[in-house]
C-alpha cells in the first residue's frame, strides 16, 4: 500500500510538473504570438510607407518629364524666334528709309534715327 501511495504521489508530482510545463508552453506561445503580431504590424506599416514613397517617386518623375518637355518647347520657341529675327533683318535690309537709315546684314546692327522735328 505504501508503495502504491508513493507511486500516486510520484504520479501527482509528475502531473504537476507536466501542468507547469504546459502553462509555460502556453505563456511562451502567447509571447511568440505577440511578437508575430508586432512583426506583421511593422510589415504592414513598411508596406504602406513603401507605397507612399513609390507614389512620391512617380510624382517627381512626372514633374521632371513635364519640365523636360517645357524646356524643349522653350528651346524650340527660342530657335524659332531667332529664325524669325534673321528673316526680319533680311526683309528690312531690302528697304532704305527716307532719312537714309538701313539695316546692315553683315554686322547685324541697325541704324535708325528718328526725328521728332516736323
Amino acid at each position: 500500500m505504501q508503495e502504491g501511495s508513493s507511486e500516486v504521489a510520484n504520479g501527482k508530482n509528475l502531473a504537476n510538473k507536466a501542468g507547469d510545463s504546459l502553462k509555460q508552453i502556453i505563456l511562451t506561445s502567447g509571447e511568440v504570438q505577440d511578437v508575430v503580431a508586432q512583426v506583421a504590424s511593422a510589415s504592414e506599416e513598411q508596406s504602406a510607407t513603401s507605397e507612399v514613397i513609390s507614389r512620391d517617386v512617380e510624382s517627381i518623375s512626372k514633374v521632371t518629364n513635364e519640365n523636360a518637355t517645357g524646356i524643349q518647347q522653350i528651346a524650340g520657341s527660342a530657335d524659332e524666334l531667332n529664325k524669325m529675327t534673321a528673316n526680319l533683318k533680311e526683309l528690312l535690309a531690302q528697304y532704305k528709309f527716307e532719312n537714309g537709315d538701313s539695316v546692315n546684314k553683315k554686322t547685324n546692327t541697325h541704324t535708325f534715327s528718328y526725328s521728332t522735328n516736323n
